[in-house]
């Protein structure tokens, strides 16, 4: 965030709302408050005066404020609870009635029983919140505390309003600076490259400075308050031949590391200040999709038509006349309509399959209601009825597209997805491990060589990483083959043992023995989910984690049936989607007709910004896993965990074992591809790469291998060649850097039939 940002939140997020400081001063005279609240008929008249003087006040400061200046980005959603506003009026507000107050609200805004949450957009917006208040408050309170309250937080609104007047003319003199855009080449939003280092990146904003000055690198004075360290003779210069024209540049993240230089430094901070003269803008629309940690903060969307990120609307009201070019053509226009389009069908049809999901698990008798089946449960009946926005959803998006709804419900299914298949494999692992493991989880133990004493709240039947190096082991026999524990340790110990507290300790079995009974009184710092008995000294681990652990949660292992008619089911779906139809039931093969494959690469091809396009790409991803056998998924599993863990040759061993079990599972050639580059044996690795893409053409990640070992061995052109198809599959993909290597890299002849093969390439609806 912006200093700017923060300042105004600071002046805001004090209180709901905001009075001349006089008026202030005196409600903070305690004795002149206490005199204000007594009960008198007389006194109470002059207390309702005074809440209506405020109420005129407040709305005052929205109509002198205008509605021009949007507040989103420095003023949080209001909320607004009893005694604020009255207690029977919210009630039947949110119980539908009092239509003539919910006008005065925003449609996303979120009207409980308890509580309104407004967003913030204009001032109006707060004019019209305070309106509402006033309506639902219209019959005056007899509780003292009630009146004193609600004119307590009417005299601290108006302050903080007042405090707020000021930062937005900081704001209104920024967005004065950016009306004249005599000599401004370039605009915010515009795809643009450094002329020598080489990195893209999309501009974030410009300004004039003296030649003389030579800023640090950093945000510009649209995002700081730099612009007021600036003179009066500056500022009447600012057309002076002696002036230059500086952009501050949002990088892209794969650039900042692939490429070497003075922005090196800048690519840690996700952005450059650079003058006009190094930039150029990008024509090839393949590399003008960029991935940056601040993009999402300042735009809204990539526009392919124009090859421009769309500023949000705070950020164009800063750069009123930047945006001209963007003007929403047919063609955009078209490309959203069947985007929400695709949205609304990925929508349904994850929906559909809950819902089916739900009458699967009801027909199987579950008598169990173990935590975990209720949490899986609990996301099903969400995802049926489509309810997958948040509160922050809600407030952010005024206007709620299939679109992203869609990616919404992606998300959602997918993470669901991860974690039943996570929750299966680790019970799986740890069932085949239990009988070389020691100590359970909640055993107290204490290291034989440092002394210190701890809980067991985790273990491996095999260190997660290389500690063959480790101080401690040189007695031990293979350690790396040995299983270790996570044990939260006694502080006290630590203090002692280490000079100083430590968090955890991950030690090796056979460094550890049971803690004697007289010394387990320890002093841990426990997750909350853990059950502690301090009498009995036992500590007893929640149920996930028992269960991830292969232990019995008592309950007759019905958990881990219902997990597996679940992983099952959706397991079907994915082949369903890839045009696996045999033994499958009818209604499971018409869901993924509709929620199929090729839908999900349209949908990807359509995204318009990088939460879309991610939410697409792991579903796409998740769907060339699935495998008819069970247990060849389970074993691609396996192998990816080895790979995780840094054991490459392992790793390589059971993805050829796939491989020739199942010749046509592209995908475990697609990871043995990746085995063999990180081995350094290219021919492999293309081999298997192009027989990972002989069997699904489609599949971009063995494309984007192709193109990386290519451009390993040198062949650029056949590199350019195939990130370009990977682009052509996934706008979004991050070989975008390489193929931008590839363009530099490229030259002579080759680099004319690149460059004239890019500007041929256009935005396309299917």
């Amino acid at each position: 965030m912006t200093s700017l940002h923060r300042s105004l939140r600071r002046s805001i997020s004090k209180s709901i709302y905001p009075t001349s400081s006089s008026c202030y001063a005196l409600w903070e005279n305690h004795s002149s408050r206490d005199r204000l609240f007594s009960s008198t008929s007389k006194d109470t008249a002059i207390q309702d005066r005074l809440a209506r003087t405020l109420y005129r006040q407040l709305l005052r400061w929205c109509q002198d404020t205008g509605g021009e200046i949007p507040l989103t980005p420095y003023v949080p959603p209001v909320t607004t609870m009893p005694p604020v506003v009255n207690e029977r009026s919210l009630k039947r507000l949110s119980d539908g009635q009092e239509e003539a107050i919910r006008e005065f609200l925003p449609r996303n805004s979120i009207i409980q029983r308890h509580h309104i949450t407004v967003p913030i957009r204009r001032a109006s917006d707060i004019g019209n919140l305070l309106k509402a208040i006033f309506r639902m408050n219209d019959k005056p309170s007899t509780a003292i505390k009630e009146q004193k309250e609600r004119i307590s937080v009417a005299m601290k609104t108006l302050k903080s309003l007042n405090e707020l007047t000021e930062a937005l003319q900081e704001v209104q003199q920024e967005r004065e600076k950016h009306l004249d855009r005599e000599g401004i080449k370039m605009s915010i939003g515009q795809m643009v490259q450094h002329k020598t280092e080489r990195w893209r990146g999309v501009i974030l904003g410009w300004e004039r400075i003296r030649k003389k000055q030579h800023p640090e690198a950093g945000f510009t004075s649209l995002t700081t308050k730099g612009y007021n360290q600036s003179n009066k003779e500056d500022d009447e210069n600012e057309t002076d031949p002696d002036n230059e024209i500086q952009y501050t540049v949002i990088l892209d993240s794969g650039d900042a590391h692939l490429t070497a230089g003075r922005h090196a430094v800048h690519g840690r901070l996700g952005h450059a200040l650079t003058s006009e003269s190094d930039l150029e803008l990008l024509q090839d629309v393949a590399l003008c999709r960029i991935r940056g940690s601040l993009i999402s903060r300042y735009f809204e969307r990539f526009d392919a038509t124009s090859k421009c990120f769309v500023p949000n609307e705070a950020h164009e009201y800063l750069y009123p006349l930047d945006v001209a070019h963007l003007n929403g053509d047919e063609l955009e226009q078209r490309m959203n309509t069947k985007r929400n389009e695709i949205g609304d069908d990925i929508v349904q049809a994850i929906q559909r399959f809950s819902s089916r999901l739900q009458k699967v698990i009801s027909n199987g008798n579950y008598t169990c209601n173990s935590h975990i089946m209720n949490n899986f449960n609990h996301r099903l009946s969400r995802l049926a009825v489509g309810d997958v926005l948040t509160e922050e959803d809600r407030l952010t998006n005024p206007d709620i597209n299939g679109a992203l709804l869609a990616t919404l419900h992606l998300r959602w299914f997918l993470n669901m997805t991860l974690e039943l298949a996570e929750l299966i494999w680790e019970r799986r692992i740890a069932k085949e491990s239990m009988d070389n493991i020691k100590f359970c989880l909640g055993d107290i133990v204490q290291h034989k060589l440092y002394g210190y004493r701890g809980v067991v709240v985790a273990w491996d039947p095999k260190p997660a990483v290389d500690v063959s190096l480790w101080d401690g082991l040189s007695d031990v026999e293979n350690p790396n083959e040995k299983p270790f524990y996570h044990i939260i340790p006694d502080q006290n110990d630590c203090l002692q043992q280490f000079g100083g507290e430590r968090p955890f300790r991950y030690a090796c079995e056979e460094n550890l023995e049971l803690c004697p009974r007289h010394r387990t009184i320890l002093e841990v710092d426990m997750d909350p989910e853990w059950d502690i008995d301090t009498e009995t000294k036992n500590y007893t681990p929640p149920e996930e984690l028992k269960f991830k652990h292969g232990e019995d949660i008592g309950d007759d292992n019905v958990t881990e049936q219902f997990l597996e008619e679940v992983h099952n089911e959706i397991r079907n779906l994915y082949l369903a989607q890839r045009g696996f139809s045999e033994n499958l039931n009818q209604d499971l093969i018409d869901i993924a007709k509709v929620f199929s494959l090729d839908t999900l690469f349209q949908f990807l091809k359509l995204a318009n910004n990088l939460d879309t396009a991610v939410a697409a790409e792991e579903s796409i991803k998740e769907l060339w896993k699935a495998h008819p056998d069970a247990s060849i998924r389970f074993k691609l599993d396996q192998g990816v965990a080895d790979l995780l863990g840094g054991n490459k040759e392992k790793a390589l061993v059971v993805f050829q074992e796939l491989a020739v079990e199942d010749p046509n599972y592209a995908e475990a050639w697609n990871k043995a591809s990746t085995c063999y580059f990180m081995l350094g044996d290219m021919q492999s690795s293309l081999e298997a790469a192009e027989q990972a893409i002989s069997l699904l053409p489609k599949h971009f990640q063995a494309v984007n291998g192709l193109g990386l070992i290519q451009y390993e061995t040198r062949r650029y052109k056949l590199a350019a060649a195939s990130f370009r198809q990977s682009l052509e599959m996934d706008p979004w993909s991050p070989v975008a850097s390489r193929l931008a290597s590839c363009m530099d890299l490229l030259i002579g002849g080759d680099l004319e039939d690149e460059i004239k093969t890019a500007k041929s390439k256009g935005p396309t609806i299917e």
